[in-house]
C-alpha cells in the first residue's frame, strides 16, 4: 500500500486502554482516534469517507458497548460500507456472535497481535480502495452504460435505477431477492415496479420541482418503514432512500432507488423490547420477595417464608400440566444459560388431580436441578402423558450435560434462603424451607407418590413422578326414544 492506512479507533475504557493503545505503534497507520461514537458521526462527510477501517473494543470509555457501536455505524450511510474490526476481551461466544451480527467483518480475541491486526487492516483497505478506484474509473467512463451498471449488481443494498424520465434501467440482484423477481427487465417486472415505486419517486425525489420547494418548504418526508406485497404474495418491509445519479455536467442521469431492508432492525427492535419487559419482570418479582422477607429483617417474629406454605393450601386439587407448565417456563427461563437447550413433549388437556402451585413447585425443583446438573451447557427434555387407565399420568425430566468436569451440587439461592432469610425466632435451628429434589420429594408424598431418579452415567440422568389425573368422564349416550 503506498498510503498509509486511515483508521477510525473509539476510545476503550480504561481497562483496555492500556492493552489496545500500543496495538497500533509497531506498524505505520493514519490513526484518527475518538472520544466516543457520536465525535466520529459527527464528523464531515469527507473526513468519514477517507476512512478505510474502523476499529471497535467491545468495552468504550462511554460505558456502552461496542456491539451497539457497530449497528449504529451500519445505520450511517456514509460508513455503512466501512469494514469494521471488532476487539473483544472475552472468548463468550454468544457476544462473538453479537459482534458479527450488528456489523463486525472481523473480530480479534485478546490477547491481541499487533501484526495479526496489521495483516487484517491491510487486507481490508486494499479490497475497499479496490473498489473505490474501479467507481472512480466508471465516473470516467460514464457513457459505458453496461459496465457501470454491472458494478451496482455487486452492491450489498437492494438498489432499482431509473432513467431522468422514470424508465425502469436496472434492477440488481440484491433487489431481485428482496421483491421476489425472477428476471431483470422482464415486461412484467417493469409494470409491477412502476406501479409501486413510480409514485414514491415522483413525490419524494431532491429534486422534484413543486411549489412548496419554490416557497422554501421541505417536501415530504421518506417513508422510514415502508410494506409492499411481492408478487408471490409475501410482504417484504424497507427503508426507501432515493438518490439523483449527476454526470460531470451537473445533469441528472439516473434515479437510484435504494431499499434498506428493516425485517432484522425490526426483529432486534423486538428482541430489544423481549428484554426490557423481562428486567421489568424480574424487578416486579424482585419487589415481591422483598416484601415477602421484609418481616424477617425487622424482626418482627417469624418470617413470612414459613407461612407462605399454608397460604399456597386450599386451591382445588385440578391443574392442566401444559398449561402450568407455560407459566413455570416463562420463569425458569430468566434463570437457564443460554447453552441450555429444552425440549417439551407433554400431552395435551391432560388434567391432574394436583393443585397448580404444588404442580409448579414440584416441576420446577425438579427442572432446576436439572439445570444444576448440566452446568451451563446441555440438553433439558419434560415429557408427559396418560397411562393406558387414565387414572394417573407420568412425568419425566431428563437432561444430558455437555460440561466437562463432574457435577458437584451447588444449590446457592436456596442455601442462602435457608441460611439467611428462613430463621424463625421461635425455632431457630429448624427450617421449613425446602429445596432440590428434597422438597420436590415432600410434595410427591402428598399425593402418595415419589421421586423416582436414574443417572445412567456421569453427563446425563433422569427424574420421574406419577401423579393422579383426572379421568375423562365418557360422553353419555342419550339413546333416542321412539314415539309411536
Amino acid at each position: 500500500m503506498s498510503k498509509a492506512p486511515t483508521i477510525a479507533l473509539i476510545s476503550p475504557d480504561d481497562a483496555g486502554s492500556g492493552v489496545i493503545m500500543p496495538l497500533f505503534s509497531r506498524h505505520d497507520y493514519e490513526l484518527r482516534p475518538v472520544v466516543n461514537l457520536a465525535e466520529l458521526l459527527a464528523w464531515p462527510v469527507s473526513e468519514q469517507a477517507e476512512l478505510d477501517c474502523v476499529v471497535v473494543p467491545l468495552r468504550l470509555r462511554d460505558g456502552s458497548s461496542g456491539v451497539g457501536a457497530c449497528l449504529q455505524l451500519k445505520s450511517n450511510s456514509v460508513l455503512t460500507n466501512t469494514p469494521i474490526i471488532g476487539l473483544a476481551q472475552t472468548t463468550d461466544k454468544p457476544i462473538l456472535q453479537s459482534f458479527f451480527e450488528m456489523g463486525a467483518d472481523v473480530v480479534l480475541l485478546q490477547p491481541f497481535d499487533a501484526d495479526l491486526l496489521y495483516l487484517h487492516i491491510g487486507s481490508m483497505t486494499r479490497q475497499r480502495r479496490a473498489f473505490a478506484e474501479t467507481i472512480q474509473s466508471l465516473s470516467v467512463k460514464i457513457s459505458s452504460k453496461g459496465e457501470a451498471l454491472d458494478i451496482l449488481n455487486l452492491a450489498p443494498s437492494p438498489m432499482i435505477v431509473f432513467s431522468e424520465r422514470l424508465d425502469l434501467e436496472f434492477i440488481n440482484n440484491a433487489a431481485l431477492t428482496l421483491l421476489g423477481l425472477e428476471q431483470q427487465n422482464g415486461s412484467q417486472d417493469a409494470l409491477w415496479i412502476k406501479e409501486n415505486f413510480e409514485e414514491l419517486i415522483v413525490n419524494h425525489r431532491p429534486s422534484r420541482p413543486t411549489p412548496k420547494n419554490a416557497l422554501g418548504v421541505e417536501p415530504a418526508k421518506l417513508p422510514a418503514n415502508l410494506a409492499v406485497t411481492r408478487p408471490d404474495g409475501l410482504v417484504c418491509r424497507f427503508a426507501p432512500e432515493i438518490v439523483e445519479l449527476i454526470d460531470k455536467h451537473g445533469r441528472i442521469k439516473y434515479i437510484a432507488l435504494i431499499l434498506h431492508e428493516t425485517a432484522q432492525l425490526s426483529q432486534l427492535h423486538h428482541s430489544l423490547l423481549l428484554g426490557q419487559r423481562t428486567r421489568s419482570v424480574g424487578l416486579m418479582t424482585t419487589a415481591a420477595c422483598i416484601r415477602l422477607i421484609e418481616s424477617a429483617y425487622l424482626g418482627s417474629g417469624s418470617s413470612v417464608l414459613n407461612c407462605s406454605q399454608e397460604f399456597l393450601e386450599g386451591l382445588p386439587k385440578k391443574s392442566r400440566l401444559n398449561l402450568c407448565l407455560t407459566r413455570l417456563l416463562e420463569f425458569v427461563d430468566l434463570l437457564l444459560s443460554s447453552g441450555i437447550s429444552l425440549r417439551v413433549d407433554v400431552e395435551e388437556n391432560l388434567d391432574l388431580a394436583v393443585t397448580s402451585t404444588d404442580l409448579i413447585q414440584l416441576l420446577g425443583q425438579m427442572l432446576l436441578y436439572a439445570s444444576e446438573f448440566i452446568g451451563g451447557h446441555g440438553e433439558i427434555r419434560i415429557k408427559g402423558k396418560s397411562d393406558s387407565p387414565g387414572n394417573s399420568a407420568a412425568i419425566e425430566i431428563s437432561c444430558i450435560s455437555k460440561r466437562g468436569l463432574p457435577f458437584l451440587p451447588n444449590p446457592r439461592l436456596s442455601r442462602l434462603l435457608a441460611g439467611k432469610f428462613d430463621e424463625d425466632p421461635s425455632e431457630p435451628s429448624h427450617s421449613k424451607l425446602g429445596f432440590g429434589l428434597i422438597a420436590a420429594q415432600k410434595i410427591a408424598q402428598k399425593y402418595r407418590s415419589a421421586i423416582e431418579f436414574k443417572s445412567p452415567s456421569e453427563q446425563e440422568f433422569r427424574v420421574r413422578v406419577k401423579l393422579p389425573a383426572i379421568k375423562k368422564e365418557a360422553e353419555k349416550e342419550a339413546s333416542p326414544s321412539s314415539t309411536t
